[in-house]
């Protein structure tokens, strides 16, 4: 699942920058503005575990105004708009889905001594 997270990652942090190249200059300051919102790191994310990220997804989507989703809701590819992405990559599947893990406390296990 981590493969699945970081290709829609990559894919519109990639689908955002490259519009940008392709469009005039407000259009292109309005993509890199989202790219910013949607990956204040960059892509620095990808590298991280589900419960370094855990959370995360859930600020993220929370942030998307509905200018945003409009914006987002703009820009096609192969399976939508990017919006379809978005909510695919913030979805169920992300690492906010996994907040549980945080629940669990494991006994510690004691040090094996020789």
């Amino acid at each position: 699942m981590d493969g699945v997270y970081d290709r829609l990652a990559r894919g519109i942090y990639g689908v955002l920058g490259n519009n940008a190249l392709l469009a005039d200059a407000d259009g292109a300051e309005e993509l890199m503005s989202m790219q910013t919102k949607l990956f204040p790191n960059g892509l620095a994310n990808v590298n991280r575990t589900y419960l370094e990220e855990s959370g995360k997804m859930a600020l993220i989507k929370g942030r998307l105004t509905e200018d945003d989703r409009q914006l987002l809701a703009t820009v096609p590819h192969m399976d939508g708009s990017l919006l379809n992405a978005v909510e695919k990559w913030c979805g169920p599947t992300s690492p906010a889905a996994f907040n549980w893990i945080d629940s669990i406390h494991l006994p510690l296990r004691r040090p094996i001594r020789r």
